[in-house]
């Protein structure tokens, strides 16, 4: 699913601020693209995110993505991403 992170932020500024303030791990899991965000007394979430000329493209197991096709998850680790604690991988669009 295509997730802009800018409209986010704009959009939902909770979710983004929320992520702000996230205290999470976040680790890399078998593929570039996939990552684990442990958030200390939650369930582990499953998530994928990658990087196109375009955007970003992306995927998280928790209820939050589901409701709203993006989540605090996603938002924890594009952030990550920006000061260089993850990578997140560039794909070609389809």
């Amino acid at each position: 699913m295509e997730v802009d992170f800018h409209a986010e932020r704009e959009q939902r500024p909770d979710i983004w601020q929320t992520a702000l303030e996230y205290s999470v791990e976040i680790s890399e899991a078998g593929r570039p693209d996939l990552f684990l965000v442990d958030a200390s007394g939650e369930i582990p979430a499953n998530c994928s995110l990658a990087e196109r000329e375009d955007g970003h493209v992306g995927w998280c197991s928790c209820a939050q993505f589901e409701d709203h096709g993006v989540c605090v998850d996603l938002c924890a680790i594009r952030q990550a991403a920006v000061i260089d604690d993850v990578s997140i991988p560039s794909v070609a669009r389809d």
